[in-house]
């Protein structure tokens, strides 16, 4: 991953973190979350650090490790038009 391409994905992740705390409804949303995660509160400021704090290297090890994984399928409704999970295990299966 270029470094200019992770730098601005680090400053557009920063901005809506920025502009989701600015709602009170997403800021009590995210600290229950963050409550049933973590146990504890994380700042907007810790979210910032640990956002500039990603490098290449992670993203790309992360990117390795969904690639290896399983494929995941989600429908929404009874599913009776989507596609099956066999044929996308298949098309995108895990490749260990």
């Amino acid at each position: 991953m270029p470094a200019d391409e992770l730098e601005r994905a680090k400053q557009r992740t920063a901005s809506v973190i920025a502009n989701a705390l600015e709602s009170k409804e997403t800021s009590a949303e995210d600290l229950g979350r963050q409550i049933l995660t973590y146990g504890k509160r994380i700042s907007g400021a810790e979210y910032l650090t640990l956002v500039q704090s990603i490098t290449a290297k992670q993203v790309s090890d992360f990117a390795r490790a969904l690639l290896r994984s399983a494929p995941t399928l989600a429908v929404h409704g009874d599913g009776a038009e989507a596609i099956k999970y066999d044929t996308v295990a298949r098309r995108f299966g895990s490749r260990k």
